[in-house]
């Protein structure tokens, strides 16, 4: 079936004269769209409207496409790296580097954690010339980030009518920038973290997180964490 498109008189409207071309990929980066999922909803006898936002159509795929941004526009405002020179590092579980543009990755026994996968990314900023670590887990521009960008779009977006705002704990950056500034503008928004009930911080290995509490993830905006068993999860979605 073809599409109906643009009607052949509207082609000569002025409106559609204006170019709408970015000039580079990171003018891309945000106001990802947000989808309602009514049969979600509907099949689990929501009484609520659920929506979810589709970060994945950032232009590298992750939510950090946010933060990579911002943290290398702050380093280079401030003199720290120099394009062409500085190799930036980063300890992380992936999607963060997927935003910096990897080109090199070390692999770390999972026994050591978080506090291993640290004290790699430190030897090799030490060991190495021209090498920079942004740090998500202690660098602010992350939640200033999603305060500045994913806040401001999911309430443009519902029009202001949240109610309740979930996200992942990771590094705090999400939960943290884009909860506070819905806080900030209805503070009765309930702001939840949900995890996985094997992760670290539901088995009560606080220590392995110690280095993201003490740092960008804003415990204070914290209503309660849902503990989800990943397993079982993983296994519905497998049965017919």
């Amino acid at each position: 079936m073809q599409s109906e498109g643009i009607p052949v008189e509207g082609i000569h409207d002025p409106s559609m004269q204006k170019e709408n071309i970015t000039s580079n990929i990171t003018e891309l980066i945000g106001w990802t769209p947000l989808v309602e999922l009514k049969n979600i909803a509907s099949k689990e006898g929501a009484l609520a409207r659920i929506f979810r936002k589709l970060e994945w159509h950032q232009p590298l795929s992750p939510v950090k496409d946010h933060i990579a941004l911002l943290m290398i526009e702050d380093v280079e405002r401030r003199g720290l790296i120099k394009l062409g020179l500085t190799t930036l590092i980063e300890p992380t579980s992936g999607n963060n580097t997927i935003s910096l543009a990897f080109l090199e990755i070390y692999l770390i026994d999972p026994a050591v954690g978080i506090a291993g996968l640290f004290a790699k990314a430190e030897e090799l900023v030490a060991t190495r010339p021209n090498n920079y670590m942004l740090n998500q887990a202690m660098n602010t521009m992350n939640p200033r980030a999603h305060f500045q960008s994913t806040g401001p779009e999911i309430w443009k977006d519902n029009a202001g009518k949240v109610d309740i705002f979930i996200e992942g704990a990771g590094t705090g950056g999400t939960f943290s920038g884009a909860g506070q500034f819905l806080k900030e503008h209805n503070p009765e928004i309930k702001v939840t973290i949900i995890e996985p009930v094997e992760s670290p911080c539901c088995l009560g290995a606080a220590r392995v997180h110690t280095r993201f509490k003490e740092s960008v993830l804003a415990l204070f905006l914290l209503r309660r964490m849902l503990a989800w068993p990943m397993r079982s999860s993983q296994s519905r979605r497998k049965s017919p």
